[in-house]
């Protein structure tokens, strides 16, 4: 089964000039980087600031995902581990 391509994701495909520098891009500070926001991504992450938080420290988690959702992967976004 064929899914029909998002616009942006066409433009990509048929442009012949991508130039990756253009790229807008985020740039940010973490003690853990998790790729994949799954269920084993999402457990790690849990776990890992409950261990921290039991030692009195703070930690820090990115789940990085490139679904729509967590657990999806459609296009990408970030979802940032908070207290």
């Amino acid at each position: 089964m064929l899914r029909k391509l998002p616009p942006w994701h066409r433009r990509l495909l048929h442009s012949r000039a991508f130039n990756p520098s253009t790229v807008e891009r985020i740039e940010d500070e973490v003690d853990v980087c998790i790729v994949g926001g799954g269920p084993a991504g999402l457990s790690a992450a849990i776990r890992l600031k409950q261990l921290e938080k039991e030692k009195g420290k703070e930690i820090r988690v990115v789940v990085l995902e490139k679904g729509s959702e967590i657990g999806e992967c459609d296009s990408f976004f970030i979802w940032f581990s908070e207290n």
